[in-house]
C-alpha cells in the first residue's frame, strides 16, 4: 500500500517494475488515505518523470485518471 509520505525512489521502482500501483483493498489491514507521489497542485519534475511519465512511456497503466490524456492535436491553441 501507497504511505501517506512520499515514496523513495526505491519503493517508486519497486511500484513500476510491478507494473501497476496498488491502491489498498479488502486484504489490507489498515485504512489509510492514499496519497500518490505528485498528487497534490504542483508535482515536482523528479516525481513527474520518475512516476509517471516513466509508466507513460514504458506502456504501463496507472488505474486512476490523476493527469488525463489527450491529444492536444485535436484542440485549437484558443479554445
Amino acid at each position: 500500500m501507497v504511505a501517506k509520505a512520499e515514496m523513495s525512489a526505491m519503493e517508486l521502482e519497486k511500484v513500476m517494475s510491478d507494473g501497476e500501483v496498488v491502491l489498498g483493498g479488502a486484504g489490507d489491514e489498515e485504512e489509510e488515505d492514499v496519497v500518490l507521489p505528485g498528487y497534490r497542485f504542483h508535482p515536482t519534475d523528479e516525481e513527474l518523470v520518475t512516476f509517471y511519465l516513466r509508466r507513460k512511456v514504458a506502456r504501463k497503466s496507472l488505474r486512476i485518471e490523476v493527469i488525463r490524456e489527450m491529444d492536444i492535436y485535436k484542440h485549437d491553441p484558443w479554445d
